[in-house]
């Protein structure tokens, strides 16, 4: 059902901007965080918030992450930005839900899959790509002539909710794989 319009006063909308300066940045907190070849930094923009009971339940951007949304609203979809240097990236790993990524800058190679039938292809500014639920995924910055800037993405990820309204994805559904 779409809810009633109604008018919202400006400081309600100003809650809902999110100026890119002023975003807050962590290189922690996911299962392959510290490994050298997954270094990468993660910006959280709308959503991505941590469960209210953090047992067995986690965010996929991993909770001190979820703690800094800039718009912390619970709406259905997650957005935010990836940022690696070349040949760094999340290993592979899947989701509960579909995970879309639009480039900004750089080479990325998206891969999915594992052994045999393993994929990727190549993307660059401003492609899309996104991966359904239950697939294996990664992707690593690709363009070495970029060597010691980092390259950026735009991550969305549709929401689904545990009992209570908390997100559903679980920690088993995010550990890295080869």
């Amino acid at each position: 059902m779409i809810p009633a319009v109604r008018s919202w006063t400006r400081d309600e909308m100003m809650k809902r901007v999110a100026f890119f300066k002023d975003l807050k940045r962590i290189e922690t907190g996911l299962s392959d965080s510290d490994l050298p070849e997954c270094e990468r930094e993660l910006i959280n923009v709308i959503g991505f918030q941590p469960p209210d009971n953090e047992g067995d339940v986690v965010s996929p951007v991993g909770a001190a992450a979820a703690r800094l949304s800039a718009i912390p609203i619970s709406e259905g979809f997650n957005l935010g930005f990836a940022r690696c240097k070349p040949g760094r990236g999340p290993l592979m790993h899947n989701h509960d839900t579909n995970e879309t990524f639009m480039l900004i800058t750089g080479r990325w190679c998206c891969a999915w899959n594992e052994g045999p039938e393993y994929e990727f292809v190549d993307v660059g500014p401003c492609d899309v790509v996104s991966f359904p639920a239950g697939r294996s995924s990664a992707l690593h910055e690709r363009d070495r002539r970029r060597a010691g800037h980092r390259a950026s993405a735009s991550v969305c990820r549709g929401r689904k909710r545990a009992s209570g309204g908390v997100y559903a994805g679980r920690e088993r559904d995010h550990a890295p794989r080869r």
